[in-house]
């Protein structure tokens, strides 16, 4: 059977982890004594309070379709707790929620890449980008975190592979998966990987 062209994109080794990750459960439910490394998927509960306020939501009727965008009171809560922490004016106009960190990633590249464009994003990554890149069509570029730098990007690693065609520079911090904390003050290399790096030259 043939498929379609978007399957070749988004397969890859990125698809491996998630093989891995499901043997991993397969075994774990044998008995085994498994530790996963392989996806984020964590293992801790999640608070008494969000579960109750699920199932409280439930019982009182909301089992239907939210609001594409989510729903009005939520946004303004997040745009509130945005403008909060980082002194950036936000509106709830500019809030979308999604499902999750995957499909807000998924989003934003299929509206602003497409075929003949290159994202570009540090690398190691992780290991469904290459696929949500793939799916916009654009090609994944990568730039190296390098260990002697404690992961923080070099700003001069990253200038080399800009091109006409990069239309995305992909940077999220804290990194996944080394941990990085990217800030706007520059980076010793010296430092604790856990106090932060820089896009600025050290």
């Amino acid at each position: 059977m043939r498929f379609a062209s978007l399957v070749e994109r988004i397969a890859g080794p990125g698809a491996g982890a998630w093989r891995v990750h499901t043997r991993a459960r397969e075994l774990a439910a044998e008995g085994r004594a498994i530790v996963f490394l392989t996806v984020g998927d964590p293992d801790s509960p999640p608070p008494a309070s969000v579960l109750a306020a699920t199932i409280g939501a439930l019982q009182a009727g909301r089992t239907h379709y939210s609001p594409i965008v989510g729903y009005p009171a939520v946004r303004a809560a997040v745009a509130a707790r945005h403008a909060k922490q980082t002194g950036v004016a936000t509106d709830a106009d500019q809030v979308v929620l999604v499902p999750g960190a995957q499909a807000g990633l998924f989003a934003a590249l299929a509206c602003i890449a497409g075929p003949g464009d290159e994202v570009i994003v540090p690398e190691p990554i992780y290991a469904t980008y290459a696929a949500v890149a793939g799916v916009s069509g654009a090609t994944l570029v990568t730039v190296p975190l390098r260990s002697e730098r404690g992961f923080h990007l070099d700003p001069d690693d990253l200038a080399r592979r800009v091109t006409p065609e990069t239309r995305v520079v992909w940077i999220n911090s804290p990194h996944n998966p080394t941990g990085a904390v990217m800030t706007r003050g520059g980076n010793d290399p010296g430092r604790s990987r856990s106090r932060g790096g820089g896009l600025s030259r050290p």
